[in-house]
């Protein structure tokens, strides 16, 4: 984490954290989980300041990814969230699904409860397809709360052909 911290518990090695510790940062986030050499990295759950959680998944014995309060496959990689993962942002949107440095990227499902565009309040539904930096790019399927059903290639968040 880039910002400067206000306190933590954690267990301290060669004035380093390493395992398991709870750190509340100036800018009010707060990171309760794994560390290794004084980086977040390994299973935890971040909060950042909005409220927002990230946390990792855990798979079953089928190899299922299935969103666990005992997190056991880590998903933070030197304070960045990678893998498959959760974020449950404050409005109670939730996105399920693979996570690049923080950002959806890969595969997943977004659940909207509230639009992200102001100009589009709409905008409201599950979408399921591919991301890239956060934004809905490749082949997607939104499905609207009003009924409607949008399917194709999407770029820069955009649809930009229908299927």
């Amino acid at each position: 984490m880039e910002s400067s911290l206000v306190c933590f518990i954690a267990n301290i090695l060669e004035d380093l954290r390493v395992g398991k510790s709870l750190v509340k940062f100036h800018d009010n986030s707060t990171y309760l989980g794994q560390f290794v050499n004084d980086d977040i990295e390994g299973n935890g759950i971040l909060t950042d300041a909005q409220g927002n959680k990230f946390m990792s998944f855990t798979s079953d014995k089928d190899g299922k990814y299935i969103p666990s309060k005992r997190l056991y496959n880590g998903a933070f990689v030197k304070g960045k969230l990678y893998g498959q993962g959760e974020i449950k942002y404050k409005n109670g949107s939730v996105y399920n699904g693979q996570l690049k440095g923080s950002k959806r990227d890969g595969t997943g499902k977004m659940t909207y409860v509230r639009s992200e565009n102001k100009d589009f309040e709409d905008d409201i539904g599950v979408y399921e397809g591919q991301w890239h930096r956060d934004q809905r790019c490749g082949e997607g399927t939104m499905n609207f709360t009003s009924g409607d059903i949008f399917k194709g290639e999407w770029k820069n968040g955009t649809l930009t052909l229908t299927l």
